[in-house]
């Protein structure tokens, strides 16, 4: 992130690849790294993440289907307008081994296609808060087509239990 501001005039695209899924998970990165992006190109040029689909190596785990999910929101919510999941396929790991994981991209990716006219743009526009507790839970919301879309995710690994979140009118 430090160098993000380096590249910024000289790129098209800027793509970040926050891999957080370590034997400590630090799912915060996710958001944090797409927001030191999207500040460094000053909203003027796409940020795209590549959420860390892989794992079984000794700095990085395998993440669960609710960390996929986790990262992939947080990297929407925070700015990004494109998605790469890249993982690899070599002695250590190979998707196929890995059936739930698997089963649950391929629904994010669905779902994720289903929000796309939401993301579209350079740096989609909607009001970007947070809750819960040390701001925590980082929310979207944004209105497309009269109709108003609320996203919101938990950047921790502790259950907040329910939460509950105010709209202003």
């Amino acid at each position: 992130p430090a160098e993000y501001a380096n590249y910024a005039p000289w790129i098209e695209v800027l793509a970040v690849d926050p891999y957080p899924v370590q034997r400590t998970a630090n799912l915060h990165r996710v958001g944090e790294y797409v927001a030191q992006a999207r500040e460094a190109v000053q909203d003027a040029k796409p940020v795209w993440v590549v959420p860390q689909a892989f794992g079984d190596y000794s700095s990085w785990s395998v993440p669960t289907p609710a960390q996929e999910r986790n990262m992939t929101y947080q990297a929407l919510i925070e700015g990004a307008n494109g998605l790469i999941y890249y993982t690899y396929r070599d002695r250590s790991f190979h998707m196929e081994d890995y059936p739930e994981l698997w089963a649950a991209m391929k629904e994010i990716v669905a779902e994720v296609g289903e929000l796309m006219p939401l993301f579209l743009g350079p740096a989609h526009t909607g009001i970007r808060f947070q809750s819960g507790p040390q701001g925590v839970v980082r929310c979207l919301a944004i209105e497309h087509e009269n109709h108003l879309t609320l996203l919101a995710v938990n950047t921790s690994e502790q259950d907040l239990g329910e939460l509950e979140l105010r709209t202003a009118s």
